[in-house]
Formats: structure tokens, sequence, C-alpha cells
């Protein structure tokens, strides 16, 4: 009876050995094949390809090599295409055991330029793949030192970790020295750190640093350097902000602290976002779109733009000054595009875009004959603390340091550009039809067309090659046979008001109404087509008595 339990539980553990080396080996082979698989996938990438892959296959492990490509592989001009090129070797063992699928080592080498001994990038590391799927690993380096005529530099060990699993990202490195002299300069980094947590790589949700703890050079030295970034998805939209800060800064008898400026991008429409994204990934960087593609991009493109975002300058703050004086800093510059009423409309920067800023001053690091003379330039407005400039921008009116200042270029460009991008985003198609009410608002003339005469949509057009494109913002008025847009200036354009295109202007701009064009004119500066028009202000109606 003994010896039948004995057997059984021998024949149970057998079996169970059995299910465990099997399982072993079919994730041994399929670690190969997904190896296989990743260097197929990385074939036409335009930033990192693994190549000439050999593989050496066992029963429990299993070894091979392969090459590394960095760079902007697509360029065309081999000069500073390839960033890194290296030799990649592994083992791996392939064993299960209680907390491991799989555990490897690897080194990577990067072979010395041709007709060169100088020194080579090397780097090696252990790590394995746990049940969840995560793959980690250590990574480690040698001291690296190098000479190029009459400088010298040396790099002193990095040490770090990464983690990845599907769509995130973990990594950690630091190295705590580098040095570089000759040619009269010098320079010393210690400290150096980059860590990077990643949720989502396809979007880059998730947050980065890389830091220096001290700085040294000829001139002056310098702590706590920084440069970091944060992007989260809310709900439907997306915020990034990046953050440049040094905490201290000692050069030729000025010094500052606490330095910093934040750049933040909000409320970036995620759903287009991660379309971008994806034709980026599919078409190597936008650089091979097929016609399709491209209409996807521009349709993804102005859907971002239409639903709106906000981005600027959200932190400008320091200390400045010398051994006798000390001046703060402090600002901030919001720029706002807001939704577009129509999703699917033009996009139309005079009426979305809106901005505004403020920079303050406090402190004795300028002498009074100084700050009274950026008052009296308009540069900045006297406070009791120091100084401050501001100005802001809305509905077409900029007002800086609390005055409005009139100046109809800023519409001008502001139509140019939405003329612009319109123009990019919508793609136009030859031969397509006018929106209604538009028909007489074309587009520049070209040397390449054909019959310009037939583009343009107004009967009364003169030749296309005749016609100047003129931008202007000023006030209409009209009589019984003329109709005139006069600028502060005293510049003056003028159209038929019974024509196609003075009732076109006359819809949207009255008698007195301020409004902005940019129109073609002959040589008498008639109008004879409408490119933009846009109403800046009304003229009130009279109260009724």
């Amino acid at each position: 009876m003994e010896n039948k339990i004995l057997i059984q539980a021998a024949a149970g553990i057998g079996a169970l050995v059995i299910a465990w080396l099997g399982t072993s080996v079919y994730v041994g082979s399929n670690a190969e094949r997904n190896l296989a698989a990743q260097v197929q996938k990385t074939a036409a990438d335009c930033s990192v390809r693994l190549t000439n892959l050999q593989q050496q296959s066992g029963l429990l492990s299993g070894s091979g090599k392969l090459e590394l490509h960095v760079g902007d592989l697509c360029n065309s001009e081999q000069s500073g295409k390839y960033w890194v090129v290296a030799d990649v070797e592994y083992n791996i063992n392939h064993l299960i055991l209680p907390n491991t699928l799989m555990r490897f080592n690897w080194t990577l080498k990067q072979p010395p330029a041709p007709n060169t001994a100088g020194p080579t990038l090397q780097l090696h590391g252990s790590g394995g793949t746990a049940f969840s799927g995560a793959v980690y690993s250590d990574i480690n380096s040698q001291d690296i030192s190098g000479q190029a005529e009459d400088e010298s530099w040396h790099l002193e060990p990095i040490a770090g970790r990464f983690e990845t699993k599907g769509d995130t990202l973990e990594l950690y490195l630091k190295g705590s020295r580098f040095t570089s002299r000759g040619g009269g300069k010098a320079i010393d980094l210690q400290g150096i750190g980059l860590q990077v947590s990643l949720s989502d790589l396809e979007l880059g949700l998730g947050k980065s640093a890389f830091t220096i703890d001290k700085v040294g050079t000829g001139t002056g030295s310098g702590e706590n350097l920084r440069f970091s970034s944060e992007t989260v998805q809310n709900g439907d939209r997306i915020d990034a902000k990046m953050l440049y800060a040094l905490g201290g800064l000692n050069s030729m008898g000025y010094s500052a602290q606490d330095l910093a400026l934040e750049i933040a991008i909000n409320g970036l429409y995620a759903e287009g976002v991660r379309t971008l994204a994806a034709i980026a990934k599919q078409t190597k960087s936008l650089q091979n779109l097929t016609l399709e593609d491209n209409k996807r991009y521009r349709t993804a493109l102005k859907q971002v733009l239409n639903q709106g975002f906000s981005t600027g300058i959200t932190k400008l703050s320091g200390t400045i000054g010398n051994a006798a004086a000390k001046s703060a800093l402090n600002g901030q510059i919001v720029i706002d595009l807001k939704p577009n009423g129509n999703p699917q409309g033009n996009i139309e920067l005079a009426k979305m875009l809106r901005s505004s800023g403020q920079v303050s001053f406090t402190g004795n690091a300028l002498d009074q004959t100084q700050l009274t003379q950026l008052v009296q330039m308009g540069f900045a407005k006297a406070t009791p603390e120091g100084l401050q400039a501001a100005y802001d921008y809305s509905a077409g009116i900029l007002k800086a340091n609390d005055r409005i200042i009139d100046e109809p270029q800023i519409q001008q460009t502001l139509m140019s550009a939405d003329s612009e991008i319109n123009n990019f985003l919508n793609e136009p198609r030859a031969g397509a039809a006018p929106e209604p009410g538009l028909e007489h608002v074309m587009t520049s003339p070209t040397e390449d067309d054909a019959d310009p005469a037939q583009n343009a949509s107004t009967p009364e057009s003169a030749p296309a090659q005749d016609l100047l494109s003129v931008s202007m913002t000023g006030r209409v008025s009209y009589s019984d046979t003329d109709a005139v847009i006069e600028d502060q200036t005293g510049q003056t354009l003028h159209f038929m008001p019974d024509s196609d295109i003075g009732r076109l202007i006359a819809s949207q701009c009255a008698e007195g109404d301020t409004c902005a064009l940019i129109a073609l004119t002959d040589g008498s500066r008639e109008i004879k087509a409408l490119q933009q028009l846009k109403t800046i202000s009304v003229v009130p109606a009279a109260p009724i008595r």
C-alpha cells in the first residue's frame, strides 16, 4: 500500500516537473518569436531599429546578438543620421522560477568609428520577465574617457534601471560626474540624473526630468539645474507643462537664485491628439503620407484647433543681482484659443484668440534713472514696489499698460494667418464650388494659374496678374456712386456700392463701421476681389427719442 502511494506521488511530481519544464521550453520559444517579431516591427522605424538578429536556442536557455541603430534614420542625408550604432549580445535562462518567467543578461558595445581607436559606449545589465508581463533590468556602465585634439573628457560610471509593460515605461539613470577640459575652458557636471515615468507611450502621458546637482565652468557655477515635464489626461483633454529651473547661479560678480520658467499647454482635445500620434507612428514621423493619411492628418489638426486650448508661460520668477543690489522678477503670459462655435468651420483667430500677460520687477538692481526711462518709453508703469508691464488682447482690441493700442496691423496679421492656416487645413480642390455667400471671395493668384482670368470670380475682375493683394483695417463710408474704406494713415480703397462686391461688404460693414479686409485691387486701388472680410467694431445705433 505504501509503495502504491509513493508511486502515485512520484508520478504526480513527475507530471508537474514535465509540465514545468514543458512550460519553460514554451516560454523560451515564445520569447524568441516575440524578439524576432520586434526586430521585424522596427525595420522601417525612423528612430530605433533592431537588425541582423542571430539566435541560438537551447532547451532551457538561449543566446543571441543583434545590432541597435538609434538616430534620425529616415533622413536621406548620412551626416547626423546615426546617433548610436551598437552591438547587443544577450543570454536568456527561461526556466520558470517562483518569482520570474525568465531571466537574462545583456551587453551593449558601440564599435569604434572607422580608422579611430577612441572610447566607445559600453553598457551591461541583468533582468527578467515577471508573471505580470513586465520586463525589467538594471543598467550599468564603465568609466568612459576620450580626447580630441587639445580637449579631453571623462564620464564616470552610470547606473540605473528600467521596467516596461505594454504601453508603460519606467526609467532611472544616474551619473556621478562628467568633466571636460581643454582650449582654456573647463566644465564640471556633478550628480547627473534622468527619470522617466510614462503611463501611455503613444500620447507621452507621464513625467520626466533631467537634473544636474552642480555645474562648474571657468566663469561661474550653478546648482540644482532641472528640466522636467508632465503630461496628464483629464477627461477628453490633455494638459502638459515643462519646467526649466536653476536653483542658484554665480558668474562674474552677479548672482541669481530660484530661477524658473514654466511653459504649459492645457485643454488639448485628446481624441485629435491621439489620431495625430497614430498617424505620426504609422507614417514614420509624418514623412511618408498617402493622400488618405494627409486628409486624416489635416482633419485631426483642424479638430484640435477648433476645440480650443490655452498655452503660455505660466511661471516666470527668480531673484537676480550683485553684492550691492538685488531684484525679483515675476510674470506670466496666457494665450487662449477659444472653441469655435462650428467645430468643422474655418479657423478665425481674430475671434477665437485672446491673450494677456504681466511682468513685475521689484528691488533695487535698477537705479531711479533707469526706472524712469522705462516708464517714459512706455515699456512699463511705475508701482510702489518697482515696475510692472502688462497687456491684454481680446476682440480685436489691444491694451498695453492700461492704454488702448489702435494697431490695424494686428488684425491684418491675424487675417493673413487665418488664410494660410485654412488653406492648409482645408486642402482646397481645383474646380470646387464656392461656399454660398462667398462667391466673390478668392485666393491669391499664382504664376502657375493656366487662365488667371477664370480664377477671378467677379464679373468686374481685372486679369489676375494685374491685381495686388492689399490688407487694410479702416472705417467704411458710402455714397450713391462710390464707397470707401479708409485707415488711420489716410490710405483708401474704394468699391462700387451697387456691385456684387459692394453688396457683400455692405452686408457685414455698415456706414462708419471699422472693418478689416484682405483684397485684390487694381492700379486705381479699386477692390476687385475679397480674400478676407471681418467686422472689427460697429457704430452704435442712435438712441430713439
